[in-house]
């Protein structure tokens, strides 16, 4: 296996850990217990969501970990997408 692929791997295989973790912190705070596939799509989605609202509005949460501060973006826009999504299912 070559360095590019060993990124690509760990890459990929961090940015699912994070959309776990964060689905799931995010379905715990409203209060719902979802599967892992259930907690890694709004965890995936919130991610962007997450990262593009902090960017926008130039939000610090002043965490220096940057796994932490990944799945706390994360969680934080895992929340947006799934408090709209309870109402509509």
């Amino acid at each position: 296996m070559n360095i590019e692929t060993r990124a690509m791997f760990v890459f990929v295989t961090v940015g699912l850990v994070i959309g776990v973790a964060s689905g799931f912190v995010a379905s715990s705070m409203l209060g719902s217990h979802m599967s892992v596939i259930r907690c890694l799509v709004p965890g995936l989605i919130g991610a962007f969501v997450g990262g593009g609202m902090f960017k926008v509005l130039d939000i610090d949460v002043g965490v220096k970990n940057v796994l932490f501060l990944e799945i706390v973006t994360a969680a934080a826009g895992a929340l947006i997408v799934l408090i709209p999504a309870q109402f509509i299912a």
